[in-house]
């Protein structure tokens, strides 16, 4: 029997399970600085984070390939929070008295400035040209984005109730949404211009990310916090992990999912429960 590409490619999840697990064990450190470094985000072979050695917060990068640790941001003020994508590193800013989103050039060493209204921008994420955040400029919080290659800003979101914490993998765009009472997963399709809901669910969704086709976030319940997923193709809801330990802020690139569990280091929890879930399921795949 001949698999589909999607089949061969969970198949290929499910064999290299012992490999990555064997990965999982050769830590390293990435940075030594005695002050705190926080909220890595990566794109190849590089990875970029917030730093508090200059006592105001900046963005540090390390390149794997040279393995050398560079500085991005050199303000007086704080810039935290920082994606990445390409060559294009991006951040909330404060310098201008409230929080900004700017963005840097790793290619040409450039800096620029990305929104420019009064309120405040934070959250951001990046996919190719376009950069997502949240935005507070209607007196709540909506997603709004922009297009490096044609310099246009947009909205996304425009409920009244608040939508944060957007996440972004081609042209589709995820976040959690409050318009129902509780924190649901919604998406947005920048091609077709069309809002969807993901998530149903009465307990509280949030913290969505997205590679591909997969959506990933952490539910709250009443005893415990879990991690769940949802695939747009199939338009199916995967149970990813289900411990009675919290699980949370699920992060998903390639072939595998991770999450922090019990307040511990990132663990392969999720991954592994997302390799069962779909080793079973590898021949109804066609």
């Amino acid at each position: 029997m001949k698999l589909s590409s999607r089949a061969a490619r969970i198949l290929t999840i499910v064999l290299l399970l012992s490999i990555f697990s064997v990965k999982a064990s050769n830590e390293f450190p990435i940075t030594t600085n005695s002050s705190f470094q926080r909220r890595p985000a990566i794109y190849g072979d590089i990875v970029v984070w917030e730093d508090e050695r200059n006592i105001d917060d900046d963005i540090y990068g390390y390149s794997f390939s040279i393995n050398q640790e560079f500085q991005i941001t050199t303000g007086e003020s704080y810039q935290r929070d920082p994606a990445i994508h390409g060559d294009i590193v991006v951040w909330v800013d404060y310098r201008n008295g409230n929080q900004d989103i700017y963005g840097y050039n790793l290619l040409t060493a450039e800096e620029f400035r990305i929104t420019t209204n009064p309120n405040t921008q934070s959250e951001p994420a990046i996919y190719g040209d376009i950069v997502v955040w949240t935005d507070y400029r209607n007196g709540n919080k909506d997603i709004y984005g922009c297009d490096f290659s044609t310099q246009e800003e947009f909205q996304i979101t425009s409920d009244e109730k608040d939508q944060e914490d957007p996440a972004i993998y081609g042209d589709i765009v995820v976040w959690t949404d409050y318009r129902n009472g509780n924190k649901d997963i919604y998406g947005y399709n920048l091609f077709t211009k069309e809002e969807f809901e993901i998530t149903t669910n009465k307990h509280g969704q949030s913290s969505p990310a997205i590679y591909e086709d997969i959506v990933v976030w952490q539910v709250l319940k009443v005893d415990n916090v879990d991690i769940y997923g949802y695939d747009l193709l199939r338009k199916q809801e995967l149970s990813i992990a289900t411990n009675i330990r919290h699980e949370w802020n699920p992060a998903i690139y390639g072939i595998s999912i991770s999450s922090l569990k019990g307040g511990d280091n990132p663990s392969f929890a999720a991954f592994r429960a997302f390799m069962k879930h779909f080793s079973l399921d590898v021949k109804s795949l066609k």
